[in-house]
């Protein structure tokens, strides 16, 4: 509450204009306490905020050093894959040529057999 001097005491040097006067110089003398206060609340929060700052930049470095490993894992995971389908491909592949060198030779011979059966002459009885 800020006290006023009285009305009836126009004179400036009583006691209660010194009051006054004082109460002037103590609300001078916290505001500037505040404004020291605040600015250095002020400074205290900028430093935060930077730490905020660079905390998060190393997060996201670590993240993308972490995203760039993880990257690199899957892929070598997708190339061992790849390489192990193709290897049992490639013996799918050679299996089945062998099946088909097989069935090949096997009707070779059935066509030679039919060949040599219907070359014989018929005997009669």
């Amino acid at each position: 509450m800020i006290r006023r001097p009285p009305r009836s005491t126009l004179d400036r040097s009583s006691a209660a204009s010194d009051v006054y006067k004082r109460q002037h110089e103590c609300d001078a003398e916290t505001l500037q306490v505040l404004e020291r206060v605040k600015g250095e609340w002020e400074g205290r929060l900028q430093e935060r905020e930077l730490e905020f700052q660079r905390v998060l930049a190393e997060e996201q470095a670590s993240s993308s050093v972490q995203i760039a490993q993880l990257r690199e894992q899957y892929e070598m995971a997708l190339e061992n894959k790849l390489a192990e389908i193709q290897a049992e491909l490639q013996g799918d592949i050679q299996k089945v040529k062998s099946e088909n060198e097989q069935m090949k030779e096997f009707f070779e011979e059935k066509v030679k057999l039919s060949l040599i059966h219907i070359s014989e002459p018929t005997r009669p009885y």
